[in-house]
């Protein structure tokens, strides 16, 4: 009887009135819970970021609250061919799809370039010298050789045609031009091979024959931008390599880089020279 009774009640008009009711509520809840969720989370809603490039820290500053945007600081870096004091780098990357209040962290390039104190390179060989400019940041310039009987030896560290002591507070990036011993007779050194390299790779082989880059001439139709230049290949180099091609150290070798590899001539390597060598007079 109490289960008959059970269920009469369980399909009655004022049970079924009642459930009818808490499933209304149940689901108004559950939709309004996700309705104050979506507004409240901004989901599905995002705002392209602007590109803060270029742009000082007020100019950003306004833009930003603008797009209802944070922003930080995130670090300093010296860009010498960025205008000073300017944003250089953004994260997220300029048209990134992202919500209201993201954090935009910015990378500004720094009023004055980093310094460094120029280390005492005279005295090394040029390869010591070499690796000892690359630990503090400077840049290989001019090779100088002039008779002295310490041959690849450096006799003078130069920086905008000056002679530059050591512990001399100098921009991180500076050109450091050496001045080398070529010994007491005229040593000569083999025309390295610079066709189909980089102008990176080429500078490489030039110090290490102890030798500079002359000119460097860009096909001006194919190569536009910077990425075209470091991807360009040499095609054409003066002097010439050969078997017995021979210059004085320190001596000048023009080049002509191109992307069109085309133009890139064979190069014939069945010749090497070596640094052990006894035909290499540079050792």
């Amino acid at each position: 009887m109490k289960d008959m009774s059970f269920f009469r009640f369980l399909i009655s008009k004022i049970f079924l009135k009642n459930l009818l009711y808490a499933v209304i509520v149940i689901t108004v809840i559950i939709f309004g819970t996700f309705y104050i969720l979506k507004i409240y989370t901004g989901h599905g809603q995002t705002l392209s970021v602007p590109d803060l490039t270029g742009m000082t820290v007020e100019e950003a500053d306004s833009i930003i609250k603008e797009r209802k945007f944070r922003y930080k600081i995130n670090d300093s870096v010296y860009v010498s061919s960025a205008e000073k004091g300017t944003v250089v780098e953004q994260d997220p990357p300029p048209d990134a799809k992202v919500k209201e209040q993201r954090c935009i962290f910015l990378t500004m390039n720094a009023l004055f370039p980093e310094r460094v104190r120029m280390p005492k390179l005279t005295g090394m060989t040029f390869r010591e010298a070499r690796a000892n400019m690359e630990t503090y940041g400077l840049k290989l310039g001019t090779l100088k050789y002039v008779p002295d009987i310490a041959v690849n030896r450096i006799l003078k560290q130069l920086c905008n045609n000056r002679e530059i002591l050591p512990n001399t507070l100098i921009e991180k990036g500076s050109t450091i031009d050496l001045v080398l011993g070529e010994g007491i007779s005229d040593k000569k050194t083999p025309v390295p091979i610079l066709l189909g390299k980089t102008l990176e790779q080429a500078l490489d082989e030039v110090s290490e024959a102890y030798l500079n880059i002359g000119l460097t001439i860009f096909d001006s139709v194919l190569v536009k931008t910077e990425e075209d230049s470091g991807r360009s290949r040499v095609y054409k180099q003066v002097p010439m390599y050969g078997k017995k091609a021979k210059i004085r150290l320190g001596s000048y070798i023009d080049i002509w880089l191109t992307t069109d590899t085309n133009r890139v001539p064979y190069v014939d390597t069945t010749f090497m020279y070596n640094s052990d060598n006894e035909d290499n007079e540079t050792e």
